[in-house]
């Protein structure tokens, strides 16, 4: 199955993503009231429901991303990047303090990445996916349950491809411990702007209600392949290339944190090569 066979299976449920995560529990009849004064979205949820959030520095740059499952009144899952793991338990119990509550983990887990909507009756732990209109299941054992179901294991590869053409971006990796939320335009996704205080907040409340951010999460289109780690260049630079994939459907493509200067539709430099700067998600 090449490239694009394996998209198009994806994209029309055939077809999954398995890859590593970290998983860590946050337990007791406070876990709802610390979660909320650490993270930015709203985790007042129902068992079963999930929502994706980040964890800031007291400055408001982003330190992580993570889709948080509630499990039941006192009792929640985060799920994270297998990477960030340790330095995020680690930071979680440095905020704990007085409150009545266990935080457990992290331990590494399976997580299938697959399109909403398909369903499951042995799966326990669903959180809604990185992907839009995908969903995420947490497994002990992938592979056996792989081998029990219909479901063919795609590349990574090709994840990372979709997850450049819907401009979504991986923190640690289209981020750095230095971006704002809005720099990486995760602020509608993320950030709840009605709930009480989080770490951060008076960062993020101020670039959203009394001023723009000075960069911003674009795409790069280009006609040769891109290389993550280079400067982009307008009349001087304005950002770097952080993530770059060869699309079926979009040709050479890229994500980069710009200068605002640099708007959809003008062309940059890319060591020595052109490219445009795209709003995202890239389409025709």
């Amino acid at each position: 199955m090449d490239t694009a066979e394996a998209r198009t299976a994806f994209l029309e449920g055939r077809g999954v993503f398995v890859s590593e995560c970290a998983v860590i529990w946050v337990e007791g009849p406070d876990a709802e009231r610390f979660l909320q004064g650490l993270l930015t979205n709203d985790v007042a949820l129902q068992a079963g429901q999930s929502c994706p959030s980040l964890l800031l520095d007291d400055k408001g740059h982003i330190q992580a991303g993570m889709t948080v499952l509630r499990d039941g009144p006192e009792a929640y899952t985060l799920v994270l990047e297998s990477s960030v793991g340790e330095k995020i338990a680690e930071l979680l119990h440095e905020f704990h303090f007085s409150e009545e509550l266990e935080i457990l983990g992290p331990e590494l887990a399976g997580r299938i990445t697959l399109r909403r909507g398909l369903s499951n009756p042995k799966v326990e732990v669903m959180a809604v996916g990185r992907l839009p209109d995908s969903e995420e299941w947490i497994l002990a054992d992938t592979q056996a349950f792989l081998a029990e179901n219909d479901f063919e294991s795609l590349p990574g590869e090709v994840f990372h491809i979709l997850r450049v053409e819907n401009g979504v971006p991986q923190i640690g990796v289209d981020t750095n411990d230095r971006n704002l939320v809005q720099e990486a335009g995760l602020e509608d996704l993320t950030v709840s702007f009605s709930k009480g205080c989080y770490l951060g907040q008076e960062t993020v409340a101020r670039l959203q209600h009394r001023g723009a951010a000075r960069k911003v999460l674009r795409g790069l289109k280009s006609g040769s392949t891109l290389s993550p780690g280079v400067e982009v260049v307008a009349d001087k630079p304005v950002g770097t290339l952080t993530s770059a994939a060869e699309s079926p459907e979009f040709g050479h493509i890229g994500l980069a944190i710009l200068r605002t200067e640099a708007k959809p539709g003008d062309e940059v430099h890319v060591v020595g090569q052109s490219a445009t700067v795209v709003e995202l998600p890239f389409t025709h």
